[in-house]
């Protein structure tokens, strides 16, 4: 292969390399909104709650009672850390 057509290809290799890196930087970019967009979600959803049940904490409370199962989770809302309460 002549000098010329190695230089094309080393560039072509380069080019490429550089456009899956772009690829790879996008990919995290739209993952990362993502994951905010999800944790805004999750956040109004929960205000929602607080509100909606700032009257009756005991109807939250045994709402998450049934839900939470993590020992950290459930320690946040005073609930048993030992075991979830299930119906």
């Amino acid at each position: 292969m002549a000098d010329s057509d190695r230089d094309k290809l080393q560039k072509l290799i380069d080019q490429r390399n550089q456009l899956e890196e772009r690829i790879k930087r996008q990919k995290m970019k739209l993952d990362s909104q993502e994951r905010q967009r999800d944790t805004r979600r999750k956040i109004l959803a929960g205000a929602f709650m607080l509100e909606k049940y700032k009257d009756r904490p005991d109807e939250l409370k045994s709402l998450l009672d049934k839900f939470l199962s993590r020992p950290a989770d459930r320690e946040l809302f005073n609930l048993n850390t030992n075991t979830p309460k299930t119906e």
